[in-house]
């Protein structure tokens, strides 16, 4: 459900509702619909709305969730006029319809651990690719069918493997964040195969917190897969 701010002329102020280590972590992503912006919640306890224009920005509603965790979503697609939150320790994907109607979506106990994903990708306008943190598994979730599958390739590492993701060509592109490959999925055959050992590449003394995007130049790619 949602509430309308009494005082629409400001952006909301949440400052009485925050405190300690949330302060800096409130949102981590956030998405365009139409002429209003979403603010998914990190550690913040709800969505937040607002109604955006080419010369203002003011606050809409409030979007109640009840999900009493924190870092809770890390990214978020739009799939029509569907937004879905990617599961960071949410133990769910959170789908927010066109009438501002949440449903918390489920499968098996796939999403039941901690730190799952860093980001999400859309395909073929049904299927969201979630790229693995601490997962060992690429996994997506069929909208049609409601879904979340599992890739069977295992891929081993740290906490914070990548940091996003990009499909081209079929081929789905993770970005590694804690991770020396870059790694590639053929969404097709579901095979899955590294790229470019990375390792001895280091950024000031370390070799991790390697890439935080990627940017697409729609250029024509081919990678034997």
């Amino acid at each position: 459900s949602s509430t309308t701010d009494t005082l629409n002329d400001s952006l909301h102020d949440i400052s009485t509702r925050i405190n300690g280590a949330d302060i800096n972590e409130l949102f981590n992503s956030g998405i365009i619909r139409g002429n209003k912006l979403y603010l998914i919640p990190y550690n913040f306890s709800n969505v937040l709305v607002y109604n955006i224009s080419s010369t203002s920005i003011t606050f809409d509603s409030e979007i109640e969730i009840d999900v009493d965790i924190d870092k809770k979503y890390s990214h978020v697609v739009l799939a029509g006029t569907d937004i879905f939150c990617i599961p960071f320790n949410a133990n769910h994907i959170l789908k927010i319809d066109n009438g501002n109607n949440i449903e918390k979506i489920t499968h098996n106990n796939i999403l039941d651990s901690f730190k799952k994903y860093s980001y999400g990708v859309l395909y073929n306008a049904n299927y969201i690719y979630l790229v693995p943190s601490n997962k060992s598994n690429i996994a997506y979730y069929d909208i049609s069918t409601g879904k979340i599958i599992e890739i069977n390739d295992i891929i081993l590492g740290p906490v914070y493997k990548f940091s996003c993701g990009i499909i081209i060509s079929n081929i789905l592109y993770l970005i590694p964040y804690n991770y020396n490959k870059i790694v590639i999925l053929n969404i097709l055959t579901q095979a899955i195969k590294s790229l470019f050992d990375l390792s001895k590449i280091t950024h000031n003394g370390a070799n991790n917190e390697m890439f935080s995007e990627v940017y697409y130049n729609n250029v024509t790619v081919n990678p034997t897969i």
